[in-house]
């Protein structure tokens, strides 16, 4: 992708803050444009002084330059506040779109944790670049004050011309390096968020053999990478605003020296020079503005292709249709799925039908295609060729929404957030306490005691199985017309299982079984048995067990257990 088309895009994504960027402007040029007038009465002040005009005119000028001091400092303090509170505005607004597009990403195009949480660095780096109107206020603002320093004194603004040519020399050649330093550090930051992530999500299993060293070796090479290269762009920018504010520093010395001499020679007046050296330093702020932010959209520049590739990548299709009030059937047909970087296909030509109120098991090895095969219904996962459909209806013509509060896959890992288990139950829906208490107990849930009680982030502070039943329970309080069970109830035991089971029978639901549980395998009323990809037996248990080889391999080699 083309980096300047990325530029192009944010650029245009600006347009949405145009009365915001417009009143920034406003102020920015305000707080410069004041410049002019300041230059003029701060001569004017020093003349009368000079020449003994009356108290009355040199009090006068003098509470006049006090005031546009104090709107200067008002305009300069209101223009940098806002902007600043503009620049995370739009990085906020920015996170809220990654985090929709997240939600709207298909479940075979998922990123690594570490990725998506390094884009919202990203959104960080580019709102610069929705600012680029910003830039016409210093320009403009550049050239009311080099306006007034003309008008004072043309001969010393001569003068000023190369001194403002080597600082944007300077400014630009000492920043180029940092900048390319920066681009390095931001792709070594993907690293470091990849093992940040690792920390997170493999912190038990580590502990578990004694090897949690090894995760923090990991992430301290990867951040002694990143910090490397970010101090390389540090040193770089600081070196290089450094050098030049020392120059501007010395300015008005030189300035004054120089227009010393030529006021001696009648080339101008005292006033002329003191107004001219005292105000010369106010062109160093928009050339620095503009010099950093220009450096500033160079180094966001692969920032933005990466937040614009991901903004605009797929997502996940959803129809128009609702939800058909009752399910006769659902057919698989001709369904074969692949998933985006595997040469194999993970599902070859799956066929056949669940009818209404059905429970379905489906078994097989390990990698076997299952959970692929489930996720299917509900359309978090598109078939690479075939349908999916609900009566005669296409699921991806019925809408997400609505299709997935019908059929709702669990699997046995599902997640809880901190909060009490009302706030988990319910998720914002009215529900009511005497409705959650009668299906916590079709889930074989005896452990909660108040629905005050609070669950830890990932429900940690609970049992696999607890977790689980929880995770149900909240699937049947949405009343689904089919729920897909991946191993949903491996952390309980068979004979609470058996319990949880008998109670599901009751509420007249489609039931699909995915499960290594042999208690809960017998429990369906057809079994479907997957090897590579493809449908090789389908029948009752007792059946299976005499006719199909394969299945028998299941039971023997433990994969199917009591």
């Amino acid at each position: 992708m083309d980096e300047n088309s990325s530029l192009r895009f944010f650029a245009r994504m600006g347009v949405r803050f145009w009365r915001q960027q417009s009143l920034l402007i406003i102020l920015t040029i305000a707080s410069d444009a004041l410049r002019m007038p300041f230059a003029f009465y701060l001569r004017d002040v020093t003349d009368a002084a000079l020449s003994g005009k009356p108290f009355d005119t040199i009090f006068y000028l003098s509470l006049v330059t006090l005031l546009i001091i104090v709107l200067m400092l008002v305009f300069t303090m209101a223009s940098e506040i806002y902007g600043t509170l503009l620049f995370w505005r739009i990085s906020m607004f920015l996170w809220l779109d990654i985090s929709r597009k997240i939600l709207r990403t298909p479940e075979d195009k998922r990123l690594a944790t570490g990725e998506y949480m390094s884009l919202l660095y990203d959104a960080m780096a580019v709102p610069i670049i929705c600012l680029m109107p910003h830039n016409i206020a210093y320009i403009v603002g550049l050239s009311f004050i080099l306006y007034a320093l003309i008008i004072i004194s043309p001969i010393l603004s001569v003068f000023l011309i190369p001194l403002i040519i080597v600082s944007i020399i300077l400014m630009w050649r000492l920043s180029f390096e940092a900048t390319r330093r920066q681009s390095e550090a931001r792709m070594l930051l993907d690293d470091v968020m990849k093992k940040y992530s690792s920390i997170l999500n493999g912190l038990s299993s580590f502990k578990s053999m004694g090897k949690d060293s090894y995760l923090e070796k990991k992430f301290r090479e990867s951040v002694n990478a990143y910090m490397d290269r970010y101090s390389m762009a540090v040193k770089g920018f600081i070196k290089a605003h450094r050098i030049v504010s020392l120059i501007w520093w010395f300015a008005p010395i030189i300035f004054i020296i120089i227009g010393s001499i030529l006021a001696a020679k009648g080339f101008l007046t005292i006033p002329d020079a003191i107004a001219f050296s005292m105000n010369v330093n106010a062109v160093v702020p928009p050339l620095q503005f503009l010099t950093r932010n220009f450096r500033s959209i160079l180094g966001a520049k692969p920032n933005a292709k990466r937040l614009k590739e991901f903004l605009e990548s797929s997502e996940e299709e959803s129809g128009v249709l609702d939800f058909p009030r009752s399910i006769h059937k659902i057919v698989l047909d001709s369904v074969y799925f692949k998933y985006a970087n595997s040469p194999k296909y993970a599902l070859e030509n799956i066929s056949f039908c669940i009818n209404e109120g059905e429970w379905l098991a489906i078994v097989g090895d390990s990698g076997a295609g299952k959970t692929t095969l489930v996720k299917l219904i509900p359309h978090l996962l598109r078939p690479t060729r075939g349908t999916v459909r609900i009566n005669s209806v296409d699921v991806r013509d019925i809408k997400k929404v609505e299709l997935r509060r019908n059929i709702i896959y669990l699997s046995s890992n599902e997640y809880l957030f901190e909060g009490s288990v009302r706030e988990n139950l319910r998720l914002d829906d009215s529900i009511r306490d005497e409705e959650i208490w009668k299906t916590l107990e079709i889930c074989g849930i005896d452990f909660v005691s108040s629905l005050d009680d609070a669950i830890d982030e990932r429900g940690s502070n609970l049992s696999e199985g607890q977790r689980q039943r929880l995770a149900l329970a909240r699937a049947l309080l949405r009343k689904p017309k089919v729920l897909i069970l991946d191993e949903a109830l491996s952390g309980v035991d068979s004979k609470t299982e058996g319990k949880i089971l008998h109670n599901l029978r009751s509420l007249d639901i489609t039931v699909i079984i995915v499960s290594h549980r042999l208690s809960a395998i017998m429990s369906a009323d057809r079994i479907i048995v997957l090897h590579g990809g493809r449908v090789v037996c389908e029948g009752k248990h007792h059946d299976l067990v005499r006719s199909c080889e394969h299945y028998r391999m299941l039971i023997e080699r433990q994969i199917i257990k009591e």
